[in-house]
């Protein structure tokens, strides 16, 4: 009995160190995660957290999304530039519908886009379980790609992140936040696919294809997810 119990711990051994990390089985691996998925470097953070200062803009409840600051050393933009995105956190959990993006010149915000909410809404306790949102992930992407494209990533592990959507994002100015769920593969891939959680329906489903206006309709290949992205 011993020696089955051995080999059993080395095979669970064995699938854990291929994965980088301890999942449960494949049909179950499925992982709870922050957002961002790609964290603010330390001195990014600072820089930006700075400028807002500066600017006497709050930043309470929002988690920097993406930083961008460079300098134009000549000609006739010459200046120091910043752009950052922030993410509303409501309950403790964050807006996935659509960040908040201000623009800087020379350390003095220039514009600013995006909606923060204040009102009430649903608490942060999920509806859904991790293994029912695999279970729905693979129905959206068999659904809106094909069985062929579901069955390359079935051994595959997922991530989802809980936060609040806008439904009305698009069609009015009087915002309609559910509680919702992202769910990707793992290593942020495409598809995307978020998740009402009250009623497990689909919001959105967001293959990651991309389409280059500026030469021809050229197809970009799907890939890591890119900030900004509104």
């Amino acid at each position: 009995m011993r020696k089955v119990c051995i080999l059993l711990l080395g095979v669970v051994l064995m699938v854990s160190c291929k994965k980088g990390v301890t999942y449960a089985p494949k049909e179950n691996c499925i992982t709870r995660v922050n957002y961002p998925f790609v964290p603010v470097s330390s001195a990014d953070s600072a820089a930006a957290i700075s400028l807002l200062d500066q600017n006497h803009i709050p930043h309470k409840n929002i988690t920097l999304a993406f930083v961008s600051i460079y300098n134009v050393p000549e000609g006739p933009n010459a200046g120091n530039y910043a752009n950052i995105f922030v993410t509303q956190n409501i309950n403790g959990l964050p807006v996935l519908s659509g960040d908040v993006w201000y623009q800087f010149t020379n350390n003095v915000l220039q514009s600013t886009s995006g909606t923060f909410y204040k009102a009430f809404y649903p608490n942060a306790l999920p509806d859904l379980s991790l293994p029912e949102l695999r279970t729905l992930f693979f129905g959206a992407v068999t659904k809106h790609a094909n069985q062929q494209f579901a069955t390359t990533l079935q051994d595959s592990c997922l991530v989802a992140t809980l936060g609040y959507y806008n439904l009305n994002g698009n069609i009015s100015t009087i915002p309609n936040l559910v509680r919702a769920w992202i769910i990707m593969p793992q290593h942020g891939s495409f598809p995307h696919v978020y998740l009402r959680d009250d009623n497990s329906a689909l919001i959105l489903y967001d293959p990651g294809i991309v389409y280059d206006l500026d030469h021809n309709d050229k197809k970009i290949t799907p890939g890591k997810v890119l900030k900004p992205r509104q």
